[in-house]
């Protein structure tokens, strides 16, 4: 979480002036130290600024959640917060993710490597997965993410107003939630009446009509998932030739909202495409700084096989993007 950094920068530069009153470094070297010091901090927050600007972040489009999914959540969960704690707890949102359920952290910190921050609140993995409830464990999902925000004991201590380097907000306290689980299962009613459902993933959407491929292969997924695919286009490993003849851009240029095609037999990360058929998914995100590329997929072998299953990848050079019109 944001907060995380801020507060790491503000133990080093109180470290560094503990450092240096225990030394008894005269005046002048106390001052070169707050100097560096300040330097130091804004450094870092030059960084930090710059790696969660659009270009540089693993971000997908239309990733807006409903505000109202609160509300929902909060009443599903046998929970009652009050009108000033919704708008404190639209506040964090907003400051951890401007309210996009599909972002995912970019900073590099001890979560880097695996385990960033994701979604509308930026739970870490191992954190969603303690307060997640059955039947709603997708971290990409708002309503989940709400769920198991009002499934820890503490909600209710969980954020408030905070100063960080100066600037008082609304945040996470504790750097994220406390308290236990008190669920396993959503205790009340989701009523969704009203949500657009297609939304509560933020860039999650399936468009079916007029799919011709067979359901539950990676192909109906693929042609699903961006909507515009076309049909007939043969085999995973066919449709970059396919796409070029209809008059699709296809090269080796990675980017958020294309068609990625595995060749037959190419590794798709740690398994391999179909040797015969190849492989189809659709990437969510590109995140030029790390060389990654998120995707999401469908197809037998995966637990659902109409998706989504997400799935990180590097050497994004090696595979082929077909661009939408």
């Amino acid at each position: 979480m944001d907060s995380h950094h801020e507060k790491q920068t503000l133990k080093n530069a109180l470290l560094v002036r503990r450092f240096i009153a225990w030394t008894g470094l005269p005046a002048i070297m106390t001052a070169v130290g707050l100097l560096l010091v300040t330097v130091f901090t804004v450094g870092i927050l030059s960084m930090f600024l710059s790696q969660s600007s659009t270009e540089n972040s693993d971000v997908a489009t239309n990733g807006e959640y409903d505000p109202q999914l609160i509300k929902i959540a909060a009443t599903a969960m046998n929970a009652d917060p009050s009108d000033d704690f919704i708008k404190n707890l639209e506040a964090v949102i907003q400051n951890e993710s401007g309210g996009n359920a599909a972002v995912i952290q970019q900073v590099q910190d001890m979560n880097s490597g695996g385990n960033e921050a994701a979604g509308v609140l930026q739970y870490t993995a191992g954190t969603f997965a303690n307060y997640a409830l059955d039947g709603h464990t997708n971290r990409l999902n708002a309503l989940d993410q709400l769920l198991a925000f009002f499934n820890n004991s503490d909600w209710k201590s969980s954020i408030g107003w905070t100063t960080i380097l100066g600037v008082k907000k609304i945040e996470w306290l504790h750097s994220g939630p406390q308290g236990s689980r008190r669920f396993k299962t959503v205790p009340g009613k989701i009523d969704l009446t009203g949500i657009d459902q297609s939304e509560l993933t933020g860039q999650y959407k399936l468009s079916t009509a007029g799919n011709t491929y067979p359901k539950g292969q990676c192909t109906w997924f693929a042609k699903a998932r961006s909507g515009w695919a076309g049909n007939g286009w043969g085999n995973g490993c066919q449709w970059g030739t396919s796409a070029a003849s209809a008059g699709f851009t296809v090269n080796r240029t990675p980017a958020a909202g294309t068609i990625v095609v595995f060749a037959a037999g190419q590794m798709v990360g740690t398994w391999r495409a179909d040797p015969q058929y190849g492989h189809v998914a659709y990437v969510e995100a590109y995140n030029p700084s790390a060389g990654t590329i998120k995707i999401s997929q469908g197809g037998t072998g995966f637990p659902s096989s109409t998706g989504p299953n997400y799935q990180t990848l590097s050497n994004v050079s090696s595979y082929v993007y077909i661009h939408q019109k």
